[in-house]
């Protein structure tokens, strides 16, 4: 099984509706290095994940990170997502309470091949 070396999945502001922010390439499993949430405004946020499996959609029964609280100026580091793996088509989907105050980035190792 070939990998690489640990790449950007994605770097974005979380919206406050539900959307996907990284499917997993065809033919390619994903570990997740890290995911990071980052409250950039003065006032405490909920951000919510959920790893959702290829042809499936974001309910409850996939949620990662239930409105997990971060503070003002405080960072999620992940602690649920980090180290799991996608399968091909698996999605990471994600929000906030409000748009464009919560910085989200993620990383990973992807791997293809038997």
């Amino acid at each position: 099984m070939a990998s690489s070396p640990a790449v950007a999945l994605f770097n974005l502001q979380l919206s406050s509706s539900n959307a996907a922010l990284y499917t997993a390439p065809t033919g390619t499993w994903v570990q997740i290095l890290r995911l990071l949430a980052a409250n950039q405004d003065t006032a405490p946020h909920q951000v919510t994940f959920y790893l959702v499996p290829s042809g499936n959609s974001a309910v409850s029964a996939y949620i990662t990170t239930p409105a997990l609280t971060i503070l003002p100026g405080n960072t999620y580091l992940g602690y649920n997502e980090n180290g799991l793996i996608l399968g091909p088509g698996d999605r990471i989907y994600g929000f906030a309470d409000t748009s464009a105050v919560v910085n989200c980035f993620a990383s990973g190792l992807l791997s293809t091949g038997s």
